[in-house]
C-alpha cells in the first residue's frame, strides 16, 4: 500500500457511454459500426470516364462537370429533378 490508499477502498475510473443506436452495433457492442462510407464507383477509373465530377452531391451546393471526349456533347437533365444546368461549350454547371 502507498500513502494515499486505505485498506478496502477501489479506485475506479469509469467512462459514460451512450449508445447510438442508428450508428452503433448493439448486438456486437461496436460504436459506429453501422456507419456506412459512400463508395465510389469511380475510384481508379478516372481515364476510362468521359464526364469528371463529384459523384456524391448535396442539394444547394453547386457543382461543375467537364466532358473529356472529343465528340461533340449534348447535357440533359430529366426534368423531375429539381437542378439548374448552366452549358458552357464542354462544361456544365449543376445546381
Amino acid at each position: 500500500m502507498d500513502a494515499v490508499s486505505t485498506d478496502g477502498l477501489i479506485q475506479i475510473n469509469a467512462v459514460e457511454y451512450y449508445a447510438n443506436e442508428t450508428r452503433d452495433d448493439l448486438d456486437r457492442s461496436l460504436v459506429d459500426a453501422l456507419v456506412l462510407k459512400p463508395v465510389d464507383p469511380n475510384a481508379g477509373h478516372e481515364e476510362a470516364e468521359p464526364i469528371k465530377g463529384e459523384t456524391f452531391i448535396k442539394p444547394k451546393i453547386e457543382y461543375k462537370y467537364f466532358y473529356r471526349g472529343k465528340e461533340n456533347s449534348t447535357w440533359s437533365i430529366d426534368k423531375k429533378v429539381p437542378v439548374q444546368l448552366k452549358v458552357e461549350d464542354k462544361k456544365v454547371t449543376l445546381k
